[in-house]
Formats: C-alpha cells, structure tokens, sequence
C-alpha cells in the first residue's frame, strides 16, 4: 500500500510538472503573442496613418487635377480667341497687302515718271551745255576771224594811203576773205547768213605778200575719242556696243557711275581703256576718284599711263602718291623696274604710304623679296616692320631668313611675333621659343638658331664636321 502511495505521489509530481511546463510554456507563447500583437498593432497603426496620408495626397492630387483641368480649359479658349485674331490678321494683311500693291504701283508710275522727266531734263541740260560749249567755241573763232579781217583790211587800207598800187588787188583781197569764210564754216557750221564784209572793204584789196594767210589747224582728238577710237578694232559688235556705252558714261554720268563704268571697262577692253582712264583723271576733282582712277590705270597693264603715274607719285596727298606707286609696281614687268617704285615708297616720309607699299610687294613677292628684307631692319614705324616680317612669311633666300632672325631680337613684341610666325615654315616652333625667352638668354638662343638655319657655324666646326682641314 505504501507502495501504491509511492507510485501514486510520483506520477502527480509528473503530472504536476507537466502541468507546469505545460503552464510555463502557455505563458511563453502568451507573452509571444502579445508582443505579435502589439507589433501587429504598430504596423495597424502605422498602416492607418499612411491610409489617411494617401487620402489626403489623392484629395491633392484631385484638387491639382481640377486646377489643371480649369487651366486647360482656359488655355483652350485662349487658342480659339488667338485663332480668331489670327484669322482676322491674315484678313487685315491681305488687305493691307492689295492697298499697298496699289499704292507701290502708284508710287512705281510716280517715280518711272520722275526718273523719265529727270533724264530728261538731265539730257536737256547736258544738249544745252553742250550747244553753250559749241557756241562759246564759235563766238572765240568768230573773233579770231574778225580779228583777222579787220587786220587785213587795216593793211590794205595803210598799203592804199602809201600809193601801194602794184601789191592792190581787190579780187584777190575778196578772193582771200570768201575762202576764209568757207574754212570758217567747214569748222563751225553757221546756220544763218554769211555776214556782208564788202561794205567795209575799201577800193583795193590787201596784196597778199603784205597780209599771208594762217589757217588754223584743227583740234586734237579728246582722250574719250580716242578711246572710241580703239574700240572700233573690237570684232564683237556686242562688246564695241557695250565699250562706246561705257566711255559715254565716263564723259556724262555722275562721278560714281563714271568710277563703276570705268571698271567694267578695264575689265572688258583691258589697255585700251587707259585714254579714256586718263580723260576720268582729268575730269574728276576728289581724291577719292583719282585714287581709284589710278588703280585701274595699274590694273589696265599699259605702259602708256606710266608718265601720270609718275607724276602722280610725286604730289603732296599720301594717297595719291601711295596709289600711284601701287600702279607702277603692277605694271613692272622686270625686277629692276618694281624695285624703283617700292624703294620710293618704302623711303616716304608718311608711313602709311610705307605700308601699303609692303602690301603692294607681297602681291609681288617674286619681285620684292630682297627689297622688303632690305627695309626691315632700317624701317622705323613699329606696325610697318610687322607687316614686313608677314610678308616675307615662308621665303627661303638668304637675305630674307637674316633679315627675320634679327628681327626675333627687335624690341617690339608685335615685330618678334610676326618674324617667328614668318619662320614657322622654315624651323617650326623654335624662333618662337627665342622670342619667348628672357632677354638675357634670348641672344645665345637666336645665335644656335641663326646657326641651324643659316649654318653659320665656326669654321673648324665645319671642318671637323666634314671630316677635312682643307676648307677655307
């Protein structure tokens, strides 16, 4: 029994321990649980707020929808009111368009008729300026033949008071007047009558060993005339039409036209034009139009205008004479002969002319070479050795490769600029690496320079280089 009760007390303690683990167990999972919810809660919570934060992003988002709806709406109608003006634009252009057609035709038929009344009145006073020049030409001879006459007549009338009666002849006397009368008019075509002279003729005539007879020789062809004159060998009655149009424009139309009208026909006509150019040279008073005249005098290539050329090289206004001698050196055929003029020009006392003669050698760099490499060192004008070192750019003679390495030391920045680009083709970046050297060392550089391009090095280098001592 007592055994029974032993066995009995040890499976409730079992039991009880169960119970307890059992208990311990619930409670952990209980306390599990609570924690689960409570995190459930949290992310409930959490979910909650972003729920009614959504909402009131799509409550925005509607409001923001609405705004853009009514904008929309809105900008609809403004493109409908801008249609609309649009429409009513392209009216209003149309007929602002018709109206000014006709008006643009109205003015076109108002000024056709002003240009036309305008060349004509022009053409009137030309024809009048004209027949005043004739007449002032007819008035001069008419008293020259008066003169004459009365000169005459005052010797007849001396040789009858002597009793001359051996040298009196009045039918040679009458004779002598009637063919200088028709000289006269074959000179100058007289439209009205032959005055009456036989009225102040005495009873003899004046003998003719008294009074010789001096007819005067006609006047010698204009420039312009002999300009058409030259256009007559043209085969192309085209171009000979269009030569004789020009040189008429040169003598009538305004200087401008006269300018634009003389270029066209150095272009067409080529030395021939040089009368006519030379008759322009005349004619116009500006500067301006004699330094253009003597530019195509230069273009023209005749050497029939190298006196004005010279003469003109040698006026007061530097531009005239910068021009002329631009001229002279275009019409150089030889060496010698561009050189006389670019040494004038390089030598004047105004540098400007000096520059443009540096611009006028490099269009000649075949002819001027040794003369622009000869001034670059003597030249005082800062801006004109530049411009020479530009020109000499890329030359290979000696002369010329001296003249820009002793450049690379000149003073000025701008002229060591320009004389180590000119040697670029020759040597690279190296004379520009000299000019950028501190002057202390710049003139060591330019020596090894000098030296590779030149080879101008010391004589027993030479030698030792060719590997002889029997070099000079």
């Amino acid at each position: 029994m007592d055994i029974d009760k032993t066995q009995s007390l040890g499976s409730d303690e079992e039991r009880l321990r169960a119970a307890l683990e059992r208990v311990g167990f619930l409670e952990w999972r209980l306390e599990q649980l609570e924690a689960q919810l409570v995190t459930e809660r949290k992310a409930l919570n959490q979910a909650r707020v972003e729920k009614a934060e959504l909402a009131r992003s799509q409550l925005g988002w509607a409001e923001e929808q609405r705004a853009l709806q009514e904008r929309l709406a809105s900008a609809l109608a403004e493109v409908a009111l801008l249609h609309e003006r649009l429409v009513e634009g392209d009216l209003t252009r149309q007929l602002l368009e018709r109206r000014l057609d006709d008006r643009g035709d109205r003015v076109a038929d108002e000024l056709g008729n002003l240009s036309r009344d305008l060349l004509i009145e022009r053409q009137r006073g030309e024809v009048k300026q004209r027949a005043l020049e004739d007449s002032r030409r007819r008035i001069t001879e008419l008293e020259h033949a008066q003169h004459r006459f009365y000169d005459r007549l005052v010797r007849w009338q001396d040789a009858s008071r002597a009793g001359e009666r051996d040298g009196l002849d009045l039918a040679e006397l009458i004779a002598e007047m009637r063919g200088e009368i028709l000289r006269l008019e074959s000179r100058l075509p007289i439209t009205g009558p032959a005055p009456d002279l036989s009225s102040n003729i005495g009873d003899a005539p004046l003998s003719p060993s008294l009074a010789p007879t001096t007819q005067q020789p006609s006047p010698p062809l204009s420039d312009f005339e002999e300009a058409r004159r030259h256009t007559e060998a043209l085969v192309s009655p085209t171009r000979r039409g269009h030569a004789e149009r020009l040189i008429r424009e040169l003598e009538q139309a305004e200087l401008p036209l006269a300018l634009s009208a003389a270029k066209t026909l150095v272009d067409l006509i080529g030395g021939d034009a040089t009368p006519a150019l030379l008759a322009l040279l005349s004619r116009a008073k500006e500067v301006e139009a004699h330094v253009v005249v003597l530019g195509l005098l230069g273009r023209a290539g005749t050497q029939v205008a190298l006196g004005p050329l010279e003469r003109a090289a040698e006026l007061p206004d530097w531009r005239l004479r910068a021009a002329s001698l631009e001229a002279l050196i275009k019409l150089a055929r030889t060496q010698e002969a561009a050189e006389k003029p670019l040494h004038a020009g390089l030598s004047d006392r105004d540098p400007r002319v000096r520059r443009r003669m540096v611009l006028a050698a490099a269009a000649e760099r075949a002819l001027t070479a040794g003369v622009l490499a000869g001034r670059l060192e003597s030249e005082r004008d800062p801006a004109t050795r530049r411009m020479i070192a530009a020109a000499l750019r890329g030359r290979r003679e000696a002369e010329v490769l001296r003249a820009l390495l002793s450049a690379l030391a000149d003073p000025d920045d701008a002229v060591r600029s320009a004389s180590a680009r000119a040697l670029f083709p020759i040597c690279g970046g190296k004379a520009m690496a000299v000019t950028q050297q501190p002057e202390a060392s710049r003139r060591t550089a330019l020596a090894l320079l000098r030296r590779e391009i030149l080879d101008e090095a010391p004589v027993t280098e030479r030698r030792e280089r060719h590997g002889s001592r029997d070099l000079p």
